[in-house]
């Protein structure tokens, strides 16, 4: 009877851990795909920032040399 709680015991620690272990993939899986999408969303507006800034500064010049 001993013998047979061990095993069981033993058991059920195994299938914890290997559950753990697939959590814990799946967060570092997670978070990775996650990480990659927030730099490209962050490369992505500079790029766009760098537009609006460029866009506004030939606005402020059109308005300049218009009012010349």
């Amino acid at each position: 009877m001993e013998a047979m709680r061990t095993r069981h015991e033993t058991e059920k620690s195994e299938i914890q851990k290997a559950a753990q272990k697939e959590v814990s993939e799946l967060v570092k899986k997670s978070n990775k795909k996650y990480n990659e999408m927030l730099a490209e969303r962050m490369a992505k507006e500079d790029e766009l920032q760098q537009e609006i800034d460029c866009l506004y500064s030939l606005l402020k010049d059109e308005i300049f040399t218009s009012k010349q």
